[in-house]
């Protein structure tokens, strides 16, 4: 499932050829020399009765985009207002396609190529071994430092009081006419489920079909993850990479964000837009529960609380802020939680009410990365750092964490996902 235009040739990413550009990414161009004489005859037509207008050869689509009518350029099932900076659109009620100039498209194609090459990714990379991520500063020195995952900072800092049992009990039973079957028996096989789907869709989009099969073959192979890969066709959404490391080397914190996506020529918010998209497997019956609403931030503590969903919502808004970081040339399309269930897949978009508050869940992530630190360097038997200020937070890290001496080990296949 490797996009086909960023081409992988010797351990890099190209754009495919002009041809291949000019068949997935361009933009039709149409003459306007017949356009004159059709105006005058369209003149003389008495508007009592106006009929639909068939598009002729050569001439344009016109679209108005106020008409308010069906969207069928994007098959979203969203139960959320997406955000509308950024050059996305809302609703359904915006029903027009935007067309992207072809030097628009391919300076946005030149763009994430450079991001897929950059230097920095060369840094990072995810070990099941070590179940993380090891940084490595130097890349002609075979030592690394092991990096944290987002999900332990997160959770502490922002819904520390969620509990899935007792999201249950509150929950109340849900009514067997409304409770979708699962096929699962114990609450291990949903987190099993999970990590091979999360694996399955990896080696689909970075190694391809060929590789599926030879991993995945037989009773091993989940439909559901296949039928998440087919539905991003549904979305026009090209799958670009999965499980995409960047990381923050100022506190030891790195992550994967499950899936990259470029958008396509008739997705609605334009061609050539990166969109970060966090996968989760399963929760079809217990994906809205909670315990109360959100602890930080408080902007957001009012609407949402602290369900699975919202609690996604977090960790996107987290890799989005990162990209922008890291990335602030690349430019953005929606971001969405895809919610793989058994029956199909749901695509929650990132409310704006999230994106605007990027910076603050960045914030409270990094206060709690700082306060573990300095606990793990206080209680180690080396001296440590008394506040984060106090001397550079790599010093803390390397006294608080695994160091390897092992090159091989940052090649290491994919490890615990965050």
């Amino acid at each position: 499932m490797q996009a086909r235009d960023y081409v992988s040739k010797n351990g890099k990413f190209v754009v495919a050829s002009a041809a291949a550009g000019k068949e997935h990414g361009g933009v039709r161009q149409h003459s306007a020399s017949t356009t004159g004489a059709r105006a005058d005859k369209r003149e003389r037509v008495a508007p009592a009765e106006t009929k639909p207008k068939r598009q002729r050869n050569n001439e344009p689509i016109k679209v108005d985009i106020n008409d308010g009518g069906n969207d069928n350029n994007d098959d979203d099932n969203d139960d959320e207002r997406g955000p509308t900076r950024d050059g996305t659109s809302r609703g359904r009620g915006d029903a027009a396609r935007r067309t992207t100039p072809l030097n628009v498209i391919a300076e946005r194609r030149v763009k994430i190529e450079a991001m897929l090459n950059s230097e920095r990714r060369k840094h990072i990379s995810a070990s099941a071994m070590h179940r993380g991520y090891l940084y490595q500063p130097l890349l002609d020195v075979p030592s690394a430092v092991m990096f944290a995952g987002i999900t332990a900072p997160l959770a502490k800092a922002c819904f520390p009081d969620y509990d899935y049992d007792k999201a249950l009990e509150l929950a109340g039973p849900l009514p067997k006419a409304l409770k979708l079957a699962t096929g699962l028996t114990r609450p291990w096989q949903g987190r099993e489920r999970g990590k091979l789907g999360h694996e399955q869709v990896r080696v689909a989009v970075n190694a391809g079909e060929e590789a599926v099969k030879a991993l995945f073959e037989g009773s091993a192979r989940l439909m559901s993850a296949d039928d998440c890969l087919k539905s991003l066709k549904r979305k026009h959404l090209r799958p670009l990479v999965a499980e995409f490391i960047d990381y923050y080397d100022e506190c030891g914190l790195a992550s994967g964000v499950d899936l990259l996506c470029v958008t396509t020529e008739s997705n609605r918010h334009g061609a050539e837009l990166l969109v970060p998209i966090e996968l989760k497997w399963g929760a079809d019956n217990t994906f809205n529960n909670s315990t109360g609403p959100l602890f930080r931030p408080l902007a957001l503590a009012t609407e949402y609380n602290n369900s699975p969903k919202h609690q996604a919502f977090l960790q996107l808004a987290f890799y989005r802020q990162m990209l922008i970081d890291h990335y602030p040339e690349v430019k953005l399309g929606p971001a969405y939680v895809a919610q793989v269930r058994n029956v199909d897949t749901v695509y929650h978009p990132l409310p704006l009410a999230f994106v605007d508050s990027g910076k603050a869940i960045k914030a409270f992530v990094f206060e709690q990365r700082y306060k573990e630190l300095i606990e793990k360097a206080n209680a180690s038997s080396t001296p440590g750092i008394v506040t984060p200020l106090g001397a550079s937070i790599t010093s803390v890290i390397a006294l608080t964490s695994t160091t390897t001496t092992t090159a091989a080990s940052t090649t290491a296949a994919a490890g615990r996902r965050d």
